[in-house]
């Protein structure tokens, strides 16, 4: 490894004579992707306030080092390592929301899903096969890499993950941890700022905000109908109503946000409040008085919330069957395209019972409220610390920004 690929820090060669802080517990934080680093960001600040430990972060080379993980990681001054250098250095602890590189470093490795689909269930082969089908990200090969077990923490959502792990997977119920959903937690938190939110957002009173959902891909919102968005703020009164979108991470980073903003020009000129690069989408979320998206996570942490949701897209060729996707697209009403969409909007924001969608909540998270400090506790026992004394916090998101015309 040539000095040129060593990056000057606190963590590996020469680190002691530059540290200020000393004997800090070091923690890899691994973000190949952006939904990766959504979850990952939920998570850190379980850490505030400890002197004890500090955060390193890495890209692994799966992907482009230069991509909008790297970029967000500089942008809030995180120390940002190459993966060489992560490779070569013992940690303490690493954290990943996702399977790319998880077994490839030298630590403790706490390992959970990204996004409210969690780990999926498969469809069955034939329509008459009664066994129990695979969950991606649950089964052997996801698990075990060359003979050892890839997590020593294997964060899931609901004990049925737990029951599916006990028979694929054996071995691994002793790392299994039933942490819940800390994103989900969070929005719960949020509640209390919706105001806030929807004055960030240039929402006045007596006017309803629509926020539009998509994922990535041709079968989603966007992808299906790129015209939506135009449609909405053409039929909409802009007396009564605000529209705002949250593209998936993936169509900024695929088209480029030169593109996006390209495409959707017009929008921004007549009000669109766009939000950029996919984030802040929790706290508009919890805004909305309406959310209009797809299968993606979005509109399921949306449901799960008690927001209404009506389906753009249903995205039957990327649903899975027996998912939250899967669940909601049976229970939330389909958006017409061939009809007005201001009687069908309105509809669905008056209609709309509270608790509907308790059992997506329920598929999202087992542990309601609880996932702050579950997974403080797992970090903590694997970096052999005592926990802080102070009470593990759900923090609220902060309010959204979006891009002006």
């Amino acid at each position: 490894m040539s000095q040129s690929d060593w990056i000057r820090g606190a963590v590996g060669q020469g680190a002691e004579a530059r540290v200020t802080r000393s004997g800090c517990k070091n923690v890899l934080v691994l973000v190949p992707h952006m939904p990766a680093a959504d979850r990952l960001f939920d998570i850190l600040p379980l850490f505030d306030g400890d002197h004890r430990i500090q955060q390193t972060f890495v890209v692994p080379d799966l992907n482009d080092p230069t991509d909008k993980p790297a970029r967000l990681i500089q942008d809030r001054d995180g120390h940002l390592v190459s993966w060489l250098q992560a490779r070569h250095t013992r940690y303490d602890l690493a954290l990943s929301a996702g399977r790319d590189g998880s077994d490839m470093v030298d630590a403790p490795v706490v390992l959970l899903a990204h996004g409210a689909t969690k780990y999926q269930t498969k469809a069955p082969v034939h329509r008459d096969d009664r066994r129990t089908v695979p969950i991606t990200g649950l089964e052997r090969h996801d698990l075990i890499r060359r003979g050892h077990l890839v997590a020593s923490a294997l964060m899931l959502a609901n004990h049925g993950e737990l029951r599916w792990l006990r028979e694929v997977c054996p071995e691994a119920e002793p790392t299994a941890v039933v942490g819940g959903d800390l994103c989900f937690d969070r929005m719960r938190a949020s509640a209390r700022l919706r105001e806030v939110y929807r004055q960030a957002l240039g929402v006045a009173d007596g006017q309803r905000l629509v926020l539009v959902s998509s994922t990535w891909r041709t079968e989603s919102t966007f992808g299906r109908h790129a015209e939506l968005v135009r449609r909405l703020l053409d039929e909409l009164p802009h007396r009564r109503y605000v529209v705002c979108a949250a593209l998936h991470p993936n169509i900024w980073e695929t088209h480029s946000g030169f593109q996006v903003r390209s495409w959707l020009a017009d929008c921004l000129g007549d009000g669109l409040r766009l939000l950029p690069d996919g984030r802040f989408w929790q706290a508009s979320v919890m805004a909305a008085d309406l959310v209009l998206g797809d299968h993606g996570s979005v509109t399921q942490y949306s449901a799960a919330c008690d927001v209404p949701v009506v389906l753009a897209a249903t995205g039957t060729e990327a649903r899975t069957p027996n998912s939250v996707g899967d669940l909601l697209s049976a229970r939330a009403p389909v958006l017409d395209m061939s009809e007005p969409l201001q009687p069908q909007l309105d509809s669905a924001i008056e209609e709309h019972a509270p608790g509907r969608h308790r059992l997506i909540a329920d598929l999202v998270t087992g542990r309601h409220g609880e996932s702050a400090a579950v997974f403080r506790e797992t970090m903590y026992r694997l970096l052999d610390l005592p926990e802080p004394d102070r009470p593990a916090v759900t923090r609220p998101y902060a309010p959204p920004q979006w891009i002006r015309p």
